[in-house]
């Protein structure tokens, strides 16, 4: 067979493994990088929240949407999104380097380690190899999310 034809009859598979360059990893980037920030940003009201409730002793036998509802009464809506601003930021950096990362570390495994022969045919690819390039993703975001914050101190909250 030759290698054009053989070039298309590949590309056609649906076990093609592409050749990304750095506009692909940009967009994987992005796309993990506002998923993450999304997500968390959802939650930093309720965070905030729930803090108050085990911190604040007038709040301590409230639920989450009373003692929402007194929060905002005494200090406004925007006291609900205290701590946004630097989660929006750390979980954009760990979303979108664990994001593509993922996609490198997993492209790189498949063709490094088994070959792109081995890569597209589904069934003589391990089951084992499919978790690792998500576990050094995962590592690498975290680290450089924590590097952001080494100068701040460590907060702790006792129960009531």
């Amino acid at each position: 067979m030759s290698p054009e034809r053989e070039r298309k009859q590949t590309a056609s598979s649906p076990f093609y493994v592409p050749h990304f360059g750095p506009a692909n990893y940009g967009s994987f980037f992005l796309a993990g990088a506002l998923c993450a920030t999304m997500t968390h940003g959802v939650m930093t009201p309720i965070d905030v929240v729930k803090t108050r409730i085990q911190i604040d002793p007038a709040l301590a036998r409230h639920s989450l949407l009373s003692g929402g509802r007194l929060i905002v009464a005494k200090e406004g809506l925007s006291t609900l999104l205290t701590g946004f601003r630097p989660t929006a930021v750390g979980y954009f950096i760990q979303g979108g380097a664990k994001f593509a990362g993922y996609e490198f570390w997993k492209k790189t495994f498949v063709t490094q380690l088994y070959g792109h022969r081995d890569a597209i045919h589904p069934l003589s690819l391990p089951h084992r190899i499919a978790c690792q390039p998500g576990m050094i993703a995962r590592r690498l975001g975290a680290i450089r999310r924590a590097s952001l914050h080494f100068d701040q101190p460590l907060t702790h909250v006792v129960p009531l």
